[in-house]
């Protein structure tokens, strides 16, 4: 017997089944048997948490009954350090290496920023150092990923950018989450698949439920495609014991021929933290059939919209002028053999992109580089190619460059009105708006017209783009007739500009009654 194990259940038995006493200002009998009810509600679900913690320490006597893959973090965190400054926020984060290589990404609202400073010591201490500028200046939040080489365990960061105080934290809760399989999760044709999950629980305790993913190809269509929590996956069951809850999934592969990787992942919150808001450690494990020695298929090839958005076929990013953006490329497959980027220079001449840097995972390959746009610069278009034995496959990446301000120039933005000289009666109204800043993702003009000001999108306008599309410049000119019911009542315009995050709005009036 294991008695330092059968020992920890004894001095938890009386602490679990403890119920605190409820008191209360009035009584009656309705009172007391809601009461003795959650009560015994209380004693049971705490008696089942102790019979399955008991039953699994009696199992863990017997190590061949043990088949749980303990996967390590990437890093444990040290400390975290945010001093402010002229340009932002500086960060720095302090990690204990977990494994031989450490990769990280710092993410602002879907794009990256690279980091100023790495350094790393003897004992494995590494640190690394970026300062939050440009559009990062406008964000509340901050994500940072650590992750392995294999990306089979990895743990997000959201660190608190409010605000320009000096802030220190060197304590953190780390959810636990185990993976209970041994090696892949391979299925037979026509069969599930399941597995088992341990994690952290207890929304009342910070943890968030346990949610999973499939990132998969589909073998017949040969299309990647992602699909969360329970359209693909069942939850079978459920057990909870004193500081882990085990969950019971499936993988239902008897419905769907697929191979990719299955995700689990778990979330810490604490609002009260200096800087660590959220920590999410995910585990990823990979489902194949059993006739694929590998993840994916033979010579598949597939780009990912990690960081962007996609419109028309193309993935599009995001970067301020004055600052230094990562660019990158995510190919997924497991027979890529080399990746390239070019960069369209003029009309359809493409050059190749200098310093670029490749990146080796086991599922995927990724191609990085940095872009430094000026107030000067036009919109980036770039071009990844994934070379395998047989194909290349490419990707359109064209990145946004966005104005540090972003606004209706009230100077320049007009109602003019004149007499139409062709048509007795009736005047020409040529409304202008002005919108300084980039990228100009929707831009209206309305009329406000009526009693109870209706508002009257206009489409016939013109939109004019000047100073490398930093300027967008609105025009539309309406005639009227006073006569016209359907005009009656003109209050004027309005102009709304929305772009990167950003919004503005103007009332134009005119400098009479047009009516």
């Amino acid at each position: 017997m294991n008695l330092p194990c059968w020992s920890r259940v004894c001095s938890v038995l009386l602490c679990v089944l403890a119920v605190p006493q409820r008191s209360s200002g009035y009584y009656d009998s309705h009172d007391s048997s809601s009461s003795t009810n959650a009560q015994l509600r209380t004693v049971n679900e705490r008696l089942e948490i102790l019979t399955n913690e008991v039953s699994r320490l009696a199992d863990a006597v017997d190590a061949s009954k043990n088949s749980k893959v303990h996967p390590v973090d990437p890093g444990t965190l040290v400390a975290i350090n945010r001093t402010p400054g002229p340009d932002g926020n500086t960060f720095t984060i302090f990690v204990k290496k977990n494994v031989q290589e450490l990769y990280y990404d710092i993410i602002v609202k879907y794009h990256k920023i690279a980091a100023s400073a790495h350094d790393e010591q003897p004992d494995g201490t590494c640190s690394f150092t970026f300062v939050c500028t440009g559009n990062c200046k406008r964000e509340s939040e901050i994500e940072v990923l650590l992750t392995n080489k294999i990306h089979s365990s990895s743990m997000s960061l959201t660190l608190n950018n409010d605000g320009t105080r000096a802030l220190f934290q060197d304590r953190f809760t780390v959810p636990t989450l185990v993976i209970q399989h041994s090696g892949d999760l391979v299925y037979d044709e026509q069969r599930d698949v399941e597995l088992k999950v341990y994690a952290s629980y207890g929304d009342d305790k910070g943890f968030s439920d346990l949610r999973y993913s499939l990132e998969v190809v589909d073998l017949n269509t040969r299309k990647l495609e992602k699909q969360e929590n329970h359209e693909w996956i069942k939850k079978l069951d459920r057990k909870r014991f004193l500081e882990t809850e085990e969950t019971t999934l499936e993988v239902m592969t008897s419905e769907r021929n697929v191979s990719g990787l299955l995700k689990v992942s778990v979330k810490f919150t604490d609002s009260d933290a200096p800087l660590v808001k959220t920590l999410k450690v995910e585990r990823s494990i990979e489902v194949r059939p059993r006739d694929m020695d590998e993840t994916f298929p033979e010579g598949f090839v597939e780009f990912k919209d990690e960081g962007g958005h996609v419109f028309e076929g193309v993935i599009y990013k995001k970067c301020q002028e004055g600052s230094s953006c990562l660019v990158d490329c995510n190919a997924v497959g497991t027979s890529i053999q080399s990746m390239t980027v070019t960069q369209q220079v003029a009309g359809d001449q493409w050059e190749p992109v200098p310093d670029a840097e490749q990146f080796d995972f086991q599922y995927f390959e990724v191609l990085q580089w940095a872009v430094h746009p000026t107030a000067e610069s036009e919109d980036m278009k770039f071009r990844c190619t994934a070379l395998t034995a047989t194909a290349n496959v490419s990707q359109d990446v064209t990145v946004l460059i966005s104005s540090e301000e972003f606004y209706i120039d009230r100077n320049r933005s007009s109602i003019e009105t004149a007499i139409d000289e062709h048509h007795r009666g009736y005047e020409n109204v040529t409304i202008k708006c002005t919108i300084v800043g980039r990228p100009v993702v929707i831009s209206d003009l309305d009329l406000n017209i009526g009693h109870n000001i209706h508002i009257l999108p206009i489409p016939d306008r013109e939109q004019v783009l000047s100073d490398h599309g930093r300027e967008t410049v609105l025009t539309a000119t309406i005639n009227f007739n006073p006569t016209w019911r359907r005009f009656e009542d003109f209050h004027g315009a309005a102009c709304r500009a929305y772009g990167d995050g950003r919004a503005d709005y103007f009332e134009l009036v005119p400098s009479h009654d047009i009516n």
